[in-house]
């Protein structure tokens, strides 16, 4: 396991060069065809963000302020926001991490290219595309007036940093797994539907009894989603114990990646070429 290990930071850093040509390449390949271009990332996710305050917000909360742990409050469409733009960018990950190597199957066929290259690729173009949604929030809290400057802001690093290394971790699994069974990826679509109403993006954690508030904290996605919304919202006290879990589930997942990619890879060009 370790030795497959060691073969994917070797690939990382030797091919570093041709793991950022083909994330820039990636990132422009996806507004190349459109008039409005990159303001797509921006108009999709807002108007579907819109939607739910309206059905959530609107109807279910009837404008309700939401109260943060702290004791302060905000309007929904401020914390709503605040967590619906990452999940868009969780999302886009965890659905094109599944075809990260299938669909590049005519790189695959080439006997010698990296495959290990291709997840990361995958990520670090999602992280590209994402960033600049990352300001929606900003404007939205500066229109209301519920912006206020803090340290804690500097939190939005680490978001960037632990993200991009988890679905690295994710990618690697998933990519093998989506290369290997085709079922993989009809069994995740359902999932990927539901992950947003069993993640804290249109209500809070707050008003959950034990034990489901205990179980939503399992959910890997749980730090990542505190950390931006508190970089924005309230100031931040880190839970040790979510911390902990979140990055012993990342190495875990990255552990497993790399090793049944160390076991099938050879079986990726039979799939490619099929």
């Amino acid at each position: 396991m370790f030795v497959a290990v060691i073969e994917f930071f070797e690939t990382i850093i030797k091919n570093w060069k041709t793991i950022w040509r083909l994330s820039a390449h990636q990132f422009v390949t996806k507004n190349r065809d459109t008039k409005l271009g990159f303001l797509w990332h921006f108009l999709s996710p807002l108007s579907i963000a819109l939607v739910y305050w309206f059905v959530f917000g609107i109807g279910f909360k009837n404008g309700a302020e939401h109260l943060m742990g702290d004791g302060t409050s905000y309007s929904y469409l401020s914390w709503m926001f605040s967590g619906m733009f990452p999940f868009f960018y969780f999302r886009s990950n965890l659905s094109e991490s599944i075809n990260a190597i299938y669909s590049k199957y005519n790189l695959v066929s080439r006997a010698g290219f990296p495959v290990l290259m291709l997840p990361v690729v995958s990520t670090i173009t999602n992280l590209f595309v994402s960033l600049p949604t990352f300001i929606m929030p900003i404007v939205q809290l500066l229109i209301s007036g519920d912006f206020n400057f803090s340290a804690s802001m500097l939190l939005i690093l680490y978001f960037c940093a632990a993200s991009l290394l988890h679905f690295t971790a994710v990618s690697v699994l998933f990519s093998v797994l989506g290369m290997i069974s085709r079922d993989f990826q009809r069994v995740m679509r359902p999932v990927l539907r539901m992950l947003m109403y069993f993640s804290p993006v249109v209500w809070s954690i707050n008003g959950l009894q034990e034990p489901f508030a205990t179980i939503v904290k399992f959910n890997p996605l749980y730090h990542l989603f505190e950390v931006f919304r508190s970089s924005f919202l309230e100031n931040y006290t880190m839970d040790w114990g979510t911390t902990l879990y979140f990055w012993i589930y990342t190495a875990v997942i990255f552990l497993i990646g790399c090793f049944i990619h160390s076991k099938s890879k050879d079986k990726y060009y039979m799939s490619a070429t099929r």
